[in-house]
């Protein structure tokens, strides 16, 4: 999904998405917005469920005066309660009802609601981290989907006063939907593609991006006396693996410790296929 951030335009030709509070509360650029419909918006919500609460989502579509072909209203809920969670959550939402709405191109208003404590940047960099999110799809495997089934929303834009501000406060965000992505596509590949050896290849990647990888094969970890992870790995042709990951880019400070993350990979478990007979089966022989 291809994220970017520009000055506010009420002209795109893009699908426009439209923050609203409870009580169907716009903010300014969307009533500019509902004044260039001729009330389109407003209309809409009157004739509808949607009121501005948290969660709702609701397309006008084609309306009259704009150059658009949709606007989405995206419910907000109270202000006060707008924090940074809720505008992650709210772009997750539109992005999952515009993937595969037939739009191509999407641009959010990132306007804070009177009385929300997020500043307008902070704002635009949660939606486009929670559409970010939204946006991951594993298709690696689905070679027979038609182009009508597959999502055709590929670019979303965030508008907001001040772009280059926003963009620099999702720069930290887009690593971490990039670190989520790696993790989904490497719990989602099957156990024949990956195995202990190739899930220590992919991670061997990582010292591109400054970390320190070290994996250990079967014989080091035999000479080290690790027989329980030794033992369990004989139940396969591929040998176990042990990957050592460190990152030392924290700033040298005396009162910091290290921090350790210790995590069990498992890329196949045959745990649960045991067939044991069960109590009284004996009696039926």
């Amino acid at each position: 999904m291809n994220i970017s951030f520009a000055k506010p335009s009420l002209t795109t030709s893009a699908a426009i998405i439209v923050p609203v509070s409870s009580g169907g509360k716009m903010t300014r650029s969307g009533t500019r917005l509902d004044n260039m419909s001729d009330g389109a918006l407003t209309k809409a919500m009157a004739h509808s469920r949607f009121d501005g609460k948290s969660g709702q989502v609701l397309s006008v579509m084609a309306p009259a005066g704009l150059k658009t072909g949709r606007v989405v209203l995206m419910g907000c809920g109270e202000p006060k309660d707008l924090d940074a969670l809720a505008a992650a959550k709210a772009g997750g939402r539109v992005m999952g009802h515009l993937a595969d709405s037939g739009e191509t191109q999407a641009a959010a208003i990132a306007e804070v609601p009177k009385g929300c404590k997020l500043d307008a940047a902070t704002f635009a960099a949660r939606l486009a981290y929670g559409a970010q999110l939204r946006s991951y799809r594993f298709d690696k495997y689905r070679t027979t989907q038609k182009k009508e089934e597959k999502p055709s929303l590929n670019r979303f834009g965030v508008m907001c006063a001040d772009p280059t501000k926003a963009r620099a406060a999702h720069k930290p965000m887009a690593a971490v939907a990039d670190g989520v992505f790696l993790t989904r596509d490497l719990v989602s590949e099957p156990p024949n593609v990956l195995h202990p050896p190739a899930y220590a290849k992919e991670i061997r990647k990582l010292t591109r991006d400054g970390l320190k990888v070290e994996v250990m094969g079967q014989a080091r970890l035999e000479k080290m006396g690790m027989g329980a992870l030794v033992g369990v790995a004989l139940g396969s042709q591929h040998d176990a693996q042990l990957v050592i990951m460190q990152w030392n880019g924290a700033p040298k400070r005396a009162d910091q410790q290290p921090l350790a993350f210790v995590g069990k990979g498992v890329t196949f478990d045959t745990g649960g296929i045991s067939i044991k007979p069960s109590a009284g089966m004996e009696d039926m022989k």
